[in-house]
């Protein structure tokens, strides 16, 4: 029993990293470089089988074609003994033509017995060789007759994408062109569609400015409203006070007359008073009217000014507008 390590295919899977299929075509491919042992009832691959597959993995990593890595195999690595001797006896039995036996006549002893395993070994070795050749010959001849044809294929592969893209370069030359003249047909409808939006533009800002006018003079007019309103206000006050002013003076005066008069002149004076007090109350009813509608006008004016602000907020955003318009270039 040897000493040596062997592996199985799945050591080598584990080793190299790759997975069983790729493997199992690898063992096929290059059995003739893989020296192996047999493990009890199961055939196992020596650490140099080991080493060869770790070249082959290493190139195929590399990019290297099949027919390329057999060539490197062949190079670098011997192929089997048993392989070899192999093909040369089918090859010897097929091609090599016994010795005639000899006459009759000629007796056992002078048969040239001694020299015919010497002749054969020459004659192996000499084939051997020869069909070392012819296989290094036939490997030439077929990689020149694949490199004439991956030229042919390639050039003739050349030719057609050649075609396929002029074809496609006079398409595209074709869209472009007729891309440029949707471009300048979009560039004049943009420029008419500029051209109105200025005008109507222009239009609204001077409309907005006729507002604003009329706004403008509304609002002098609440306010010239609201200032008579508050000197009618301030002047009804003032009349209002005057009259608690004379209503007290008449209080104090009926008082001193009701001392010195009674009976029908004291009814006649309580009646004026109550008269007084109605229309004490009636003139206040009526300021306090006064106010309100002074509060009215008030609210209204606050509104007045919330609308001119916004109207003033839409005209800086027209002009603006209208600015942006006239300074957009024209796209190419």
């Amino acid at each position: 029993m040897t000493d040596k390590k062997l592996f199985l295919v799945s050591d080598l899977a584990n080793e190299l990293g790759v997975p069983r299929t790729t493997l199992n075509d690898w063992l096929k491919r290059y059995d003739r470089y893989l020296a192996t042992e047999m493990s009890g009832r199961r055939r196992a691959y020596t650490p140099a089988a080991l080493n060869v597959l770790r070249e082959v993995n290493k190139m195929r990593n590399s990019g290297m074609a099949a027919s390329r890595i057999e060539l490197e195999l062949e190079k670098s690595f011997a192929i089997r003994p048993d392989e070899v001797a192999d093909d040369a006896v089918q090859k010897q039995e097929k091609s090599v033509t016994l010795p005639e036996e000899a006459p009759s006549d000629v007796k056992p002893e002078e048969k040239e017995t001694p020299s015919l395993p010497v002749l054969r070994r020459e004659e192996f070795d000499r084939f051997i060789g020869t069909l070392e050749e012819v296989s290094r010959l036939e490997k030439r001849r077929r990689r020149s007759a694949l490199y004439v044809w991956t030229v042919i294929v390639l050039l003739a592969l050349f030719s057609v994408l050649t075609a396929w893209y002029m074809a496609r370069l006079v398409k595209l030359q074709a869209a472009h062109n007729a891309r440029l003249a949707s471009i300048a047909s979009e560039n004049a409808e943009a420029r008419k569609v500029q051209e109105s939006g200025r005008l109507a533009a222009e239009k609204a800002l001077a409309e907005q400015k006729k507002q604003i006018a009329a706004l403008k003079s509304d609002v002098a007019a609440a306010r010239k409203a609201e200032q008579d309103e508050k000197m009618q206000s301030r002047k009804a006050i003032a009349e209002v006070g005057k009259l608690v002013e004379t209503v007290k003076t008449e209080q104090s005066n009926l008082r001193r007359e009701l001392k010195n008069k009674y009976g029908r002149e004291l009814s006649e004076k309580e009646r004026k008073i109550e008269e007084l007090r109605k229309a004490e109350a009636e003139r206040s009813r009526q300021l306090e009217v006064s106010k309100k509608d002074a509060a009215g006008l008030r609210r209204e004016l606050e509104q007045l000014k919330s609308h001119l602000k916004k109207l003033e907020t839409e005209k800086a955003a027209a002009e603006a507008a209208a600015k942006a318009a006239a300074e957009k270039p024209v796209s190419k």
